[in-house]
């Protein structure tokens, strides 16, 4: 068996960071079950594309795994085999992401 498990939001805690950017901008974040909404945003692709890059760029040091992911990865590794890590992140913060 093969499995994949994504990095940003699964195994890293990458969202309090996001909200943080996007609260800084004047924007509110609600989340409607696990989707966030942001009103008064009318490119929010553009939005998040800018918020991503400055926490990538400035506080990559500052995103931890959550602390079950730290437990349940281990143990899935043991079980089922090796893990691979999915991730949307570009090649220029691949050795933070490495850590």
């Amino acid at each position: 068996m093969k499995i994949a498990i994504d990095i940003d939001g699964v195994i890293a805690s990458t969202i309090p960071h996001m909200i943080k950017a996007i609260e800084k901008r004047g924007y509110t974040v609600t989340f409607d079950k696990y989707n966030p909404y942001i009103e008064g945003v009318e490119d929010i692709e553009a939005l998040m594309y800018e918020v991503v890059g400055e926490i990538y760029s400035t506080q990559m040091d500052q995103i931890q795994p959550y602390k079950d992911a730290v437990i349940a990865i281990p143990t899935i590794a043991k079980c089922i085999g090796p893990i691979t890590f999915v991730t949307a992140r570009k090649e220029q913060w691949r050795d933070s992401t490495l850590k």
